[in-house]
């Protein structure tokens, strides 16, 4: 049985991260295969991932800090 994608979404984080049994390896790599938009979706995060692990080391400077959180709070309503 293929899962859903958002069953395939929450799996994918597990099976890259070495921690999905046989089944979910095998159920996340069909839904994979078969479903477009999921594919466009892994290699999104795939880009985002590379993106992030390039930036330098450096912490970032206080009000650079402070702002984003304050996006991030007003994106997510509070």
């Amino acid at each position: 049985m293929i899962i859903s994608c958002r069953q395939y979404t929450r799996r994918m984080t597990d099976v890259r991260d070495g921690h999905a049994s046989v089944w979910t390896r095998a159920s996340v790599r069909l839904h994979h295969f078969v479903c477009g938009m999921c594919r466009a979706y892994t290699q999104g995060l795939d880009v985002t991932v590379a993106t992030l692990h390039d930036l330098p080391q450096e912490p970032a400077p206080e009000d650079t800090k402070a702002l984003v959180l304050r996006r991030l709070r007003e994106k997510r309503g509070g």
